[in-house]
């Protein structure tokens, strides 16, 4: 205890001694003295300087210190699942995000200023505070656990429960389990086990029919006035055994509709899926949106994965201008400039320089229009694809082969090297330019494979990952052929297309801006076949002149490339490169872009380099047209197709899934509860307040009921005592 106002010890003294012998003297009066009244004088006295002694603590304010605690509401963080699968109203008319809001309201009663404050928020792919239940962003296109554990994991820290004020004291989480991974390995357990975490499980545990659109596949351009293959991938869960109908829609107009019968399915796992193909003809340019759709089943609550669409691009077809250039007339130089003039798309300008007589040659060019190999690279720029037939590579000038290699890596041209009947031919080029361009090296002990050994052509994995050669290669036993080179082995760089037996027949590689080829077959004309169109070679060498001549002259000033970005896979990240004519970066030029039906400006990054972010959503396939100018000058057009990978869709499969949130609720260390079996107990599992801390202060004692009373009956016992002698 303190005296506030104590005035100090010699002022106390001073006025407690001096009120003593006042009173001492009052009592020492003749009346107070007297033989009826003397017994009582003492205590009298005594009384009126205990009254005195408390009046003076009294004016001196006893205090003391006083330590008390202080409390806070606790904040409880509650996340609602907004993806597009708690779309779905299993439950009546109400969609399971309703249905979770409500049983949130009615069992925790948010409003109830004596509970817990609830902080609201959201997830999809991404989580976010929202505050109110009508700012929660619905719907989502992925349900990311990991982004709301992650949420739920800096909210509640690692340390102790005085972490912050802002703390929250639990947490409730909301869900289908429907998660983009649901691997619950890859969920690390909380850090904090002090604090109470509900997981609640929010769908209906009964199995409904569902059907679903896996996948639409077309290609994404296609030649006018031809047909093209269109396959859909159809699932089903928990079918009944009825016949289906597959309908297709071009431009959003059935033209085709198949029946799925019930021994058409097959049982993958949970679900059962089919397969089925429809042609499809190219009969009308421009971008054509595909539609595959089918019925919903009459007890079926997800409608959304009962269609899929893809885009195809339907243009006139690309031609090629292709140089076929010889120095030696043989049946495979005649046979392989028939087979390149089946394809449509191919012009040949085909080149035979057997004159050595360069005088003569001379004469011959000038009056029969005769022409050697180009000498200068813009004579080259005029082609796509040069095919080089058998020769002797010393025929060509160094400064014919530097323009040969700058056609290939900067001007992004395609070269077709073919084997010699000289066995020297290709393997004499070790140490000369074309060595650098072959994609193969032939430093083996014996060049030429001898004696032949023919065998039917083998399709390599790299061949099918491209998409190359599909039609070229069928299995065909009559079919047979020797490779001419003993290669010794493939650049690593390179890629095999096709085999016989062991040995490499058809290897490319990308070297700069373009690509060269290598074909190692003998005696190609005997794959010629006049009453099949060419056969095997026309198939064969026109699919390889259209790979390798994939950038045309009109679009050698700029590439475009398509990629999906990583933070939102529907977003695709269109990349230009631009150069002028001596392929040279051009970093101020107007690039634009148009897809999906848009004209965007790309944006420059530098070094002659543009991009663009484009929303496509769920498309699987893209048609894309990138143009660049630069001051008044044309520097080219390209025409992008691509298919994309696929999408995981969120409304693929929308079934409630409680195995998956039971065991993620005991990895996590949480609790598990089903939404229907929300009660009040769950609601008393989170405190309402806790202690924040503890108040310190000085607060008197004198205003208390206690010396109050003692006070008073002091003074009440005087009086009665004063009273009784006959003072009063």
């Amino acid at each position: 205890m303190i005296l506030i106002d104590y005035p100090g010890h010699l002022v106390a003294f001073t006025l407690a001694a001096g009120l003593a012998v006042l009173t001492a003297a009052a009592f020492h009066a003749p009346e107070v003295r007297t033989p009826a009244r003397a017994g009582y004088g003492r205590l009298l006295m005594l009384l009126q300087c205990t009254v005195i002694l408390l009046l003076l603590l009294i004016l001196w304010d006893p205090s003391a210190l006083q330590t008390r605690p202080t409390f806070t509401t606790n904040t409880v963080a509650t996340l609602f699942d907004t993806s597009e699968s708690m779309s779905i109203a299993d439950d009546g008319n109400r969609s399971r995000l309703d249905r979770a809001l409500e049983r949130f309201t009615t069992g925790f009663r948010p409003d109830d200023m004596a509970g817990p404050r609830y902080r609201l928020y959201g997830f999809d792919r991404h989580a976010y505070h929202c505050g109110t239940p009508d700012l929660l962003r619905r719907w989502g296109d992925e349900t990311n656990l990991h982004a709301a554990c992650a949420l739920v994991a800096d909210q509640i820290g690692p340390g102790g429960p005085d972490v912050s004020g802002d703390t929250p004291a639990g947490t409730i989480l909301f869900t289908d389990g429907r998660a983009a991974d649901r691997n619950i390995h890859s969920y690390p357990p909380l850090a904090r086990k002090d604090v109470p975490l509900l997981l609640v499980g929010v769908g209906s545990a009964q199995s409904r029919p569902d059907l679903a659109i896996k996948s639409i596949a077309a290609p994404a351009r296609a030649w006018i006035d031809t047909a093209y293959p269109v396959t859909v991938m159809l699932t089903g869960t928990h079918l009944a055994q009825d016949a289906l109908t597959l309908e297709l829609l071009y431009d959003q107009v059935v033209i085709d509709a198949r029946q799925i019968k019930p021994e058409q399915w097959k049982k993958e796992s949970s679900q059962s899926e089919t397969i089925v193909e429809f042609k499809v003809p190219a009969d009308r340019l421009g971008t054509h949106v595909l539609t595959a759709r089918v019925p919903p089943h009459p007890e079926e609550i997800n409608t959304a994965n009962n269609l899929r669409s893809a885009s195809v691009g339907v243009t006139q077809e690309q031609t090629l201008q292709v140089l076929l250039y010889a120095r030696q007339a043989s049946f495979d130089v005649g046979k392989l400039r028939q087979a390149l003039a089946w394809d449509r798309r191919v012009r040949c300008d085909f080149r035979l320089d057997a004159i050595r007589d360069p005088a003569l040659a001379q004469r011959v060019s000038s009056s029969l229009g005769y022409a050697g190999f180009p000498q200068t690279c813009d004579e080259l720029y005029r082609y796509d694809v040069v095919v080089l037939g058998a020769y002797d590579v010393d025929g060509l000038t160094a400064d014919q082969w530097e323009a040969l290699h700058t056609f290939v890596t900067e001007r992004g041209g395609g070269l077709l090297l073919l084997p010699g009947p000289a066995v020297a031919s290709l393997p004499a080029s070790r140490n000369n330019p074309v060595g650098a361009l072959s994609p193969v090296l032939l430093d083996g002990p014996e060049p030429r494979l001898w004696p032949p050994e023919p065998n039917t052509i083998g399709r390599t994995f790299e061949a099918q990952a491209l998409g190359l050669l599909g039609r070229t290669f069928s299995p065909k036993p009559d079919e047979k052929i020797s490779p001419y080179y003993n290669i010794a082995r493939v650049k690593p760089a390179a890629t095999t297309l096709a085999t016989v037996g062991a040995a490499p027949i058809i290897s490319v590689h990308r070297i700069g801006r373009g690509r060269v080829g290598l074909f190692n077959a003998s005696k190609l004309f005997k794959q010629y076949r006049e009453d099949k169109e060419g056969g095997l070679l026309a198939a064969c060498v026109c699919e390889l002149a259209a790979y390798l001549g994939r950038t045309p002259s009109t679009a050698s000033g700029i590439e475009l490339f398509a990629e999906r970005t990583a933070a939102d896979p529907r977003h695709v990240l269109f990349s230009a490169y631009v150069v002028n004519e001596a392929f040279e970066p051009v970093n101020e030029a107007n690039v634009l872009l148009r897809v999906s039906g848009q004209v965007l400006a790309m944006l420059p990054t530098g070094k002659g380099r543009y991009t663009r972010e484009v929303n496509m959503g769920v498309s699987e396939s893209i048609v894309a047209t990138a143009q660049a100018e630069a001051d008044g000058v044309f520097l080219g057009e390209m025409i992008m197709t691509a298919s994309l990978p696929s999408l995981p869709d969120e409304m693929s499969d929308t079934d409630f899934d409680e195995t998956f949130l039971r065991a993620l609720a005991q990895r996590l260390g949480a609790r598990y509860a089903h939404v229907d079996d929300l009660d009040d107990d769950d609601a008393k599992t989170f405190v309402a307040r806790r202690q924040a801390g503890t108040i310190q202060q000085v607060r008197s004692l004198w205003p208390n009921w206690p010396l109050l009373l003692i006070l008073c009956l002091l003074l009440s016992a005087q009086w009665f005592i004063r009273r009784s002698i006959g003072l009063v």
